[in-house]
Protein backbone atom coordinates (compact mmCIF):
# COMPACT_ATOMS: atom_id res chain seq x y z
CA UNK A 1 0.00 0.00 0.00
CA UNK A 2 1.23 3.41 1.00
CA UNK A 3 4.55 2.18 2.38
CA UNK A 4 5.41 0.39 -0.88
CA UNK A 5 4.47 3.49 -2.88
CA UNK A 6 6.72 5.59 -0.68
CA UNK A 7 9.64 3.24 -1.30
CA UNK A 8 9.09 3.42 -5.08
CA UNK A 9 8.81 7.22 -5.04
CA UNK A 10 12.01 7.46 -2.99
CA UNK A 11 13.83 5.13 -5.40
CA UNK A 12 12.50 7.12 -8.35
CA UNK A 13 13.94 10.33 -6.89
CA UNK A 14 17.35 8.67 -6.40
CA UNK A 15 17.30 7.38 -10.00
CA UNK A 16 16.45 10.78 -11.48
CA UNK A 17 19.04 12.57 -9.32
CA UNK A 18 21.74 10.11 -10.40
CA UNK A 19 20.88 10.50 -14.10
CA UNK A 20 21.03 14.29 -13.75
CA UNK A 21 24.35 14.11 -11.92
CA UNK A 22 25.98 11.62 -14.29
CA UNK A 23 24.82 13.40 -17.48
CA UNK A 24 25.42 10.11 -19.29
CA UNK A 25 23.46 7.19 -20.71
CA UNK A 26 23.07 4.38 -18.18
CA UNK A 27 21.37 0.99 -18.03
CA UNK A 28 19.12 0.03 -15.13
CA UNK A 29 21.96 -2.25 -13.96
CA UNK A 30 24.42 0.67 -14.05
CA UNK A 31 22.04 2.79 -11.99
CA UNK A 32 21.36 0.01 -9.47
CA UNK A 33 25.11 -0.52 -9.04
CA UNK A 34 25.80 3.22 -8.60
CA UNK A 35 23.06 3.44 -5.98
CA UNK A 36 24.41 0.36 -4.17
CA UNK A 37 21.08 -1.41 -4.75
CA UNK A 38 21.76 -4.23 -7.23
CA UNK A 39 18.75 -6.13 -5.89
CA UNK A 40 16.49 -3.31 -7.14
CA UNK A 41 17.47 -3.53 -10.84
CA UNK A 42 14.02 -4.75 -11.96
CA UNK A 43 12.21 -2.04 -9.99
CA UNK A 44 14.61 0.58 -11.38
CA UNK A 45 14.00 -0.65 -14.93
CA UNK A 46 10.22 -0.41 -14.39
CA UNK A 47 10.59 3.10 -12.96
CA UNK A 48 12.74 4.18 -15.92
CA UNK A 49 10.26 2.78 -18.47
CA UNK A 50 7.43 4.58 -16.70
CA UNK A 51 9.33 7.87 -16.63
CA UNK A 52 10.32 7.53 -20.28
CA UNK A 53 6.66 6.94 -21.25
CA UNK A 54 5.83 10.37 -19.81
CA UNK A 55 7.74 12.96 -21.89
CA UNK A 56 7.31 15.69 -19.29
CA UNK A 57 9.49 13.66 -16.89
CA UNK A 58 12.63 14.23 -18.99
CA UNK A 59 13.83 10.61 -19.11
CA UNK A 60 14.67 9.24 -22.53
CA UNK A 61 15.27 5.69 -23.76
CA UNK A 62 18.46 5.26 -25.79
CA UNK A 63 18.62 2.21 -28.03
CA UNK A 64 16.58 -0.94 -28.01
CA UNK A 65 16.89 -4.65 -27.45
CA UNK A 66 17.08 -6.72 -24.30
CA UNK A 67 16.21 -4.83 -21.09
CA UNK A 68 19.77 -5.13 -19.77
CA UNK A 69 21.09 -3.36 -22.89
CA UNK A 70 18.65 -0.44 -22.98
CA UNK A 71 20.11 2.80 -21.71
CA UNK A 72 18.38 5.83 -20.28
CA UNK A 73 19.32 9.48 -19.97
CA UNK A 74 17.89 12.83 -18.90
CA UNK A 75 17.09 15.05 -21.87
Amino acid sequence: GKKAAGVVISLQKEVVELLKKQQDEMTAEDIAAHLGRPEEVEAIYAILRHLAANPDRGVEIVGQGAPHKIKFCIN
